[in-house]
């Protein structure tokens, strides 16, 4: 595969039938390209990575995300205890710790696979940062109160049995980010593929309708408070669909 861009191709009719055609995203590929950029951050050689993609001159700052993280501190008295579910070896949490202030206490728990967190534990947790192998063990640690689901959803087999797990958390807030909708009534299933100068591979993609994700979460009684464009709402991400973020909020109100 000798391509120039992300490219989303095909139209499958089931997750199963995409898997079968591509690599799949447990690559080892994906975790040692997204590991080498993990450490130039940490060393300081580079400013941050996004999908192992770095970046050296110019911070792109996630404010939707640092404004709700924000919000979310007001009402849990100035502290910050955070699932990012598949948040890969940190890239959301080396980003926004640049730019939120010290006295936020922060816990960044990241839900990851297996070879993440082994990776992760290994060579990136600090006193903040943490890895876990699933949602159970994490809240076994930590009493969480925001949810992040960044560039995630679009590539699970079951997405909407994960938004039951996570809505399943009370967390006060759910951040849904970098997720790739279509327009229309039906949902699209398609192979992503990735040029080699990321990495080489290839996987199922997602493009979902948006009407039937806020009823995902409406179910769980988490009502959309705000919406947003994501960083790469330009970005080959996207396909011919869009991408965007929406922050839910748990419906206290009986």
């Amino acid at each position: 595969m000798n391509i120039k861009k992300i490219e989303f191709i095909g139209d499958y009719q089931s997750w199963d039938d995409a898997l079968a055609k591509s690599d799949g995203y447990d690559s080892e590929v994906i975790l040692n390209q997204t590991r080498k950029a993990s450490l130039k951050v940490k060393l300081g050689e580079a400013l941050y990575e996004r999908d192992s993609y770095l970046f050296y001159d110019k911070i792109e700052y996630p404010h939707y995300l640092i404004a709700a993280l924000y919000k979310n501190s007001i009402i849990h008295d100035s502290k910050l205890n955070v699932l990012d579910f598949g948040g890969s070896l940190g890239s959301s949490y080396n980003l926004i710790k640049k730019y939120i202030n010290d006295s936020v206490p922060i816990k960044w728990n990241i839900v990851e696979q297996k070879k993440y967190v082994e990776v992760g534990k290994r060579d990136f947790q600090t006193n903040e940062l943490f890895f876990f192998e699933n949602i159970d063990e994490c809240l076994e640690k930590n009493e969480i109160n925001f949810v992040l689901v960044s560039s995630v959803l679009q590539y699970i087999s079951n997405p909407y049995l994960i938004i039951d797990e996570l809505c399943n958390i009370n967390a006060f807030h759910l951040l849904l980010d970098r997720t790739a909708f279509i327009k229309g009534t039906t949902e699209r299933i398609t192979i992503q593929n990735v040029p080699s100068f990321i990495y080489e591979a290839s996987y199922p993609a997602r493009f979902f309708v948006e009407k039937d994700i806020k009823e995902a979460f409406a179910k769980n009684n988490y009502i959309s408070i705000d919406q947003f464009k994501s960083l790469d709402k330009n970005s080959p991400h996207c396909g011919k669909g869009y991408c965007k973020g929406i922050l839910f909020e748990k419906n206290t109100i009986d």
